[in-house]
This record gives C-alpha cells, structure tokens and sequence, in this order.
C-alpha cells in the first residue's frame, strides 16, 4: 500500500497584531524552503536557502504578510521541535521529530491562528508525473508490515512547560488475509 501522511493542527495566534514568532531547538545551518507555486497549488521545483527567512539561523518572525505565498515549507531540519512565541511569552512547544518537512500556514489577512503541519512527504511538485506512486517520499507498506509516527505538543504557562502534551500518534498497519 502507497500512502502519504501529515497533519494538520491549528493553534490561537494573533501573529497579525502580536509579536509572534517560531524559535527552532537548533541553529539551523542547512535548512531549505521549498516554495509553492501558487499559480498552480504545486510545490516548486526549486529550493531556497531557508536562512533567508530565519533570523541568527533559529528564529521566523510572523509576520502579515508571511503566508501571502502559502505555507512556508522547511526540509533539511536539524531541529526536532519548535517554539511559539507571542511578545516574548512562549505559548508551546510542537515536537515533529520524526518527520522530514516541517510547514507553517495560516490564512491570508487577519486568521488568529497559525498550523504546524509536519509532513512526512510533500504534496505534488511542478515537474512531477502527477503519479500518486511517483510522489517524492511516497511509502510503501508491505504486507504484515506497519509505520508509526507521532507528534506531540506541549504548552507553557508563563516560562515553565507543563507536564501535560497532547500527543498525536499515527499508525499504519497493511494486513493481507
């Protein structure tokens, strides 16, 4: 079975009126962008130094205008986690660490949200067959054969993390009788 997996999940920021920002565990020296062709919904063909983005290599400031493009799509991530931040307070921490594409989004104007939406392989490119066996990073899980993979979230009250996290597993499991 051929299959792509990602999520999705929303959280309160007012990025639009607030001083927001996304603060990775590492200093991010080889991260990429890949950006999305909007003109035709499909990821670009092209990558993009992602510290053209990042301020001193760890830092996205949200800013207005920052998804007038769509999602801001990393790949190459060192970092297995991020931080959101508005006015300096950290609201919480999103764990992704066994993904390989991490993508910020919200909507265009004035969404009081933002979504961290680890992918495990990407949408369609430009060049691409359209092939849903040919996408880049497609799995295949054999007979009797599964694939587990999670996130988590934990959030902050003022600077301390709380215990608590939502976790979010998702396991695959191809069974042929």
């Amino acid at each position: 079975m051929l299959f792509g997996i990602g999520g999705h999940p929303g959280f309160k920021c007012d990025y639009y009126k607030e001083n927001s920002q996304v603060e990775f565990e590492e200093e991010e020296n080889e991260i990429k962008i890949i950006p999305v062709d909007i003109s035709v919904g499909l990821m670009s063909n092209e990558t993009l130094d992602g510290n053209k983005v990042l301020k001193n290599k760890k830092i996205l400031e949200i800013q207005k205008d920052s998804f007038n493009n769509d999602a801001i799509v990393f790949t190459d991530i060192k970092s297995k986690s991020v931080v959101l931040r508005e006015n300096g307070k950290n609201i919480l921490k999103f764990n992704f660490d066994e993904f390989k594409y991490l993508g910020i989004w919200s909507d265009v104007g004035d969404a009081p949200f933002v979504c961290f939406e680890p992918w495990y392989n990407t949408p369609d490119y430009v060049n691409s067959t359209k092939e849903f066996k040919d996408k880049k990073d497609i799995i295949e899980l054999k007979p009797d054969e599964d694939f587990k993979v999670s996130f988590s979230v934990e959030f902050f009250d003022g600077d301390i993390l709380l215990s608590q996290s939502l976790l979010f597993i998702i396991c695959l499991a191809f069974l042929i009788f």
